[in-house]
């Protein structure tokens, strides 16, 4: 079974961006190859990992939702699987998978069901499963029966971002499916250094590990004209922080 590794935290935290700095460090160890999947609806992984998205799960499911669609004598099964074939994009020691958009208030009980079924085994063709989700996970837990096993949610070094960790962890564990170890990550930390008064809310949280990354000015500029993690120079391997993430992740 592949090890499923899953980032949550609120929009503007760089849950999107530190998961295409994990891809590219885990491809650079050896743990290739990635299914990266991208479950935010606001779908950015792609461009950070240096492609756009061909396909979105959110499309093919309103597709295979219009009977019209389905070509006569071709089981809808068969159908979405082939389309599902299609929009995974093949990158260099990963490939992409994007979710979209959330459901509309169709019923897509039957869809939906099918699409659980793909994903499972599309999963197991990869040793290792990096996820970029919203907030809350809905949108993933509704697309799998799957376990998490490691989810980080990612927050800024203050005392409003790490409370709100705390409400992603409630929401997380009312989900349908069965998340492992938990750990939370800060992001953007100044100077490499986290305030006393964060480090006294985070230990108010109930997550195995509190692991933190410092602000890149390098990644600040990369986004400005417009690249991707795999345009960083060097090996993000010698990133101690990183590594040290990585470790957290991988261990048992």
């Amino acid at each position: 079974m592949p090890l499923s590794i899953a980032a949550s935290g609120k929009g503007g935290v760089g849950k999107t961006t530190f998961c295409a700095l994990l891809v590219r460090y885990m491809i650079e160890v050896g743990k290739s190859p990635i299914l990266a999947v991208d479950a935010d609806p606001n779908s950015n992984l792609g461009a950070l990992l240096g492609m756009e998205p061909e396909g979105k799960i959110a499309d093919l499911r309103e597709d295979a939702n219009q009977p019209a669609n389905t070509p006569s004598g071709v089981p809808k099964a068969r159908m979405i699987e082939t389309w599902l074939n299609q929009i995974v994009q093949e990158g260099k020691g990963f490939d992409l998978l994007t979710m979209g958009r959330p459901e509309g208030p169709r019923c897509y009980c039957y869809v939906n069901d099918l699409l659980r079924q793909f994903l499972s085994r599309l999963k197991k063709s990869y040793p290792l499963v990096i996820i970029d989700n919203e907030a809350g996970m809905e949108h993933l837990s509704r697309l799998t029966t799957d376990n998490i096993d490691r989810l980080l949610i990612v927050s800024e070094p203050t005392v409003p971002s790490v409370r709100t960790v705390g409400r992603i962890l409630e929401l997380a564990a009312s989900l349908p499916i069965k998340v492992g170890r938990q750990a939370m990550l800060l992001n953007k930390a100044k100077n490499g250094s986290i305030p006393e008064s964060v480090r006294q809310q985070a230990e108010n949280l109930e997550v195995s590990a509190t692991l933190k990354l410092s602000y890149s000015q390098t990644l600040g500029q990369l986004y400005e004209r417009g690249g991707s993690v795999f345009d960083l120079p060097g090996k993000l391997q010698d990133d101690p922080e990183l590594t040290k993430i990585a470790q957290w992740c991988l261990s048992g």
